[in-house]
């Protein structure tokens, strides 16, 4: 044949899934001290429902409720410091201190292109648990006693920092190149958040 033939051709019947949720072994409610280290404050659950393609995990944002018992001057978002997110013992980012959001909902936005293979990818029908780790504040450090802090993810503009509407997770399929987003999700593809708190 002088010119290429056509061969057969595949088609990606749907796009994948990604449910977030908190996992059943994150922390219950409890007192802590200002100034420990390493304290795990929450585990979310990646899973990937559609059975479809992998998931590439460009980025990972956890939100944090804060509330005080004390006047508005204090800032108790910076009682909570070294936001750190681990797959299991493998750290995959750190940021020094909450960020972005609001004075009641500040933010730790781990970018993970910098991984290898431009992010962290949840295999197709897989799930794995992350774990968001963080050290206090001690008081001469500014830290604030009486607050309450409460990580979760949000389904709704969860990277104030930007302009628009931002997922929680920015996420792709690494077969479709499909953006798994709360804005098409349907009930086999796009990407489902919570319960998270």
């Amino acid at each position: 044949s002088s010119s290429d033939p056509k061969g057969q051709v595949g088609y990606i019947a749907t796009n994948g899934s990604l449910r977030v949720t908190a996992d059943a072994d994150t922390p219950i409610g409890q007192a802590l001290v200002l100034g420990s280290t390493d304290q795990v404050f929450a585990k979310f659950k990646l899973a990937e429902e559609s059975n479809a393609e992998d998931i590439l995990v460009k980025k990972f944002i956890v939100s944090n409720g804060v509330s005080v018992n004390t006047a508005t001057p204090f800032r108790p978002s910076g009682t909570i410091k070294n936001i750190k997110l681990y797959n299991g013992l493998t750290p995959l980012g750190e940021v020094g201190s909450l960020n972005g959001g609001s004075y009641s909902m500040p933010q730790a936005i781990f970018d993970l292109t910098g991984l290898p293979g431009g992010g962290l990818v949840v295999g197709k029908g897989q799930s794995f648990v992350l774990t968001v780790k963080a050290d206090l504040a001690s008081a001469l450090d500014s830290g604030v006693s009486s607050s309450t802090h409460r990580f979760f993810m949000t389904s709704t503009d969860s990277d104030q920092s930007t302009s628009g509407t931002q997922n929680s997770v920015d996420a792709i399929g690494v077969g479709s190149g499909f953006s798994i987003s709360t804005t098409n999700a349907t009930a086999t593809s796009g990407l489902v958040i919570g319960p998270t708190s």
